[in-house]
């Protein structure tokens, strides 16, 4: 679209779309980079339309710019974030591979995790996302199964065990087990459990996107 966004639909000249089709957007030009596609420009335009859009003050996403954040919609805006940044460190370490002679240091030039501080916009969703599992400590209130994987990628794409001091692997995995049907299955039994196990799996859809921001 043309704010950098993505929507349900691929029409031309659309203005606008939604943050959940944009994360896994995101994600697909990240991979499809892997195989020679030259999506650099794409996913800077996606990084300044979450950069844009982002909600300062709670932190984080909603469905769409001008709504109020979400957890979910927060982990999608990290997501994306992270595919732009994980283009730039790799971006940084081949412009550091020396001519013959020369000395490198092993993993390019040096770099902050992006978990650890140095982006504010991500510090902020973060936080924003540690407030939200330490309000529902007691698992008062049931968020849907997306949020679950949600929830996953970011902790597993940024390498980060803690977010803002919540172990997010145990908030979420003593949650997946008691909620577990009798017939192994979780929800509507279809999508839902297969966010629950890719959850439980700690799965990675990206892992060289977690060796790049690491």
């Amino acid at each position: 679209c043309a704010d950098g966004s993505w929507s349900y639909q691929l029409e031309r000249g659309q203005r606008s779309g939604d943050n959940s089709n944009t994360q896994f957007a995101a994600l697909a030009c990240w991979i499809c980079r892997r195989h020679g596609a030259d999506l650099d420009a794409t996913l800077g335009r996606v990084d300044g339309y979450f950069r844009a859009t982002a909600n300062h003050g709670p932190g984080g996403w909603g469905y769409k710019p001008g709504t109020g954040s979400t957890e979910s919609m927060t982990c999608a805006g990290l997501v994306a974030l992270a595919a732009r940044q994980g283009l730039l460190f790799q971006r940084a370490r081949e412009a550091n591979h020396p001519v013959d002679g020369e000395q490198q240091q092993d993993d390019g030039p040096p770099r902050q995790p992006l978990a650890a501080g140095g982006d504010p916009v991500v510090s902020e969703a973060l936080a924003f996302l540690g407030r939200k599992l330490r309000d529902n400590a007691d698992g008062e209130e049931r968020w849907g199964l997306y949020f679950y994987w949600s929830l996953e990628r970011v902790g597993v794409i940024y390498g980060i065990n803690l977010i803002d001091g919540v172990d997010w692997y145990e908030w979420g995995s003593g949650r997946l087990l008691r909620e577990q049907q009798p017939d192994g299955s979780w929800e509507g039994k279809g999508v839902e459990t297969s966010f629950a196990i890719l959850f439980l799996a700690r799965a990675n859809v990206a892992a060289d996107l977690t060796t790049a921001i690491e």
